[in-house]
């Protein structure tokens, strides 16, 4: 079973355009927001069995501060999912990085059997792409799992 938390504030969005070469004279940008978030949540109790049984009142979520309010969704139908991995490859971000290794089972059910693309982007002081889009969650949990700062 999967437990997915929507939330209802904005997404800050990386910028991907900084990915593709530009001229020189012209610089691309490219902005968006989001009113969802989907954010897996996978809980277990403390001795160690996952926990199933949590409405969105046993969450809270603030977003500097202020208090967000959340749905519960524990099935997302079966639409299609494009999927970004935004990890801080540098600067406070590197102590973080073994924290990472072990996402490839909750990638994959977050993705659960919908079609999908999972990609991986590394950012410090620009965007790295480390996986472009691909079907394959494994190789997104493998390039997690191999993050170099």
């Amino acid at each position: 079973m999967r437990l997915i938390v929507a939330l209802g504030l904005l997404l800050p969005c990386v910028v991907l355009a900084q990915l593709a070469p530009a001229s020189a004279s012209q610089a691309t940008s490219l902005r968006t927001q989001s009113d969802l978030v989907i954010v897996p949540a996978l809980v277990r109790s403390s001795d160690g069995k996952l926990v199933f049984s949590l409405k969105a009142d046993d969450f809270r979520l603030t977003d500097d501060g202020i208090e967000q309010k959340l749905t519960l969704d524990q099935d997302t139908g079966d639409e299609p999912l494009a999927l970004l991995i935004a990890v801080q490859t540098g600067g406070a971000g590197v102590r973080k990085l073994d924290n990472y290794s072990h996402l490839g089972t909750l990638i994959g059910n977050l993705i659960g059997g919908v079609p999908h693309q999972v990609a991986v982007v590394g950012f410090d002081s620009a965007p790295r792409l480390l996986l472009d889009f691909t079907s394959d969650a494994d190789a997104a949990g493998a390039t997690l799992r191999d993050l170099d700062p």
